[in-house]
């Protein structure tokens, strides 16, 4: 299973490459640069739903945003 969290500040959401990079601390948003507490929403999620490559600038980060269609997957109510 895959981790994503949202930042606070812009709510930008991020694929973490693991739960322990979240709980070592703050992580700090690619995309406003803000650091947050990525434990707060962090959710898991199906490793399907994310690509296999990650471009090299956002592998830097070690994260990389979802796509809106990724988003709604994430949102719609499975039973449970």
């Amino acid at each position: 299973m895959a981790h994503v969290t949202r930042c606070p500040y812009c709510g930008t959401v991020w694929l973490l490459p693991d739960a322990i990079t979240a709980e070592r601390g703050p992580v700090k948003c690619a995309e406003c640069r803000h650091s947050f507490d990525a434990t707060c929403d962090m959710l898991e999620v199906p490793d399907n739903m994310f690509p296999d490559q990650v471009p090299q600038e956002q592998a830097d980060y070690g994260s990389f945003p979802a796509s809106s269609a990724q988003m709604e997957q994430l949102g719609q109510d499975d039973g449970f």
